[in-house]
């Protein structure tokens, strides 16, 4: 299962992205926790960070969020990590 949290909690354009995973690939295994940071660019969250992985290894990140309906704070996001293969569909299911 994935959890994602997308706030910019300053309102200084600076959003936060934070996950948790209980099984990531990138991780072998066990899931971890995600902390990265970033900005809207052409409407779309590109962000940088890392991933602590249950196993103790950490993962650097560099993901982009594309909007399918509307803006980052409504609606679905297609959530794609630079330079893998997958990509997941994210649905907001509360404020």
């Amino acid at each position: 299962m994935r959890k994602l949290s997308f706030a910019d909690l300053d309102a200084d354009g600076v959003w936060e992205v934070r996950g948790h995973d209980t099984f990531w690939t990138l991780c072998d295994g066990p899931g971890g926790l995600e902390d990265t940071i970033g900005k809207i660019e052409k409407g779309n969250l590109h962000t940088k960070g890392t991933r602590a992985c249950a196993n103790g290894k950490k993962v650097p990140m560099e993901t982009r969020y594309e909007p399918q309906e509307g803006s980052i704070a409504k609606g679905m996001v297609v959530e794609h990590v630079e330079g893998k293969p997958f990509r997941t569909l994210l649905f907001r299911i509360s404020r």
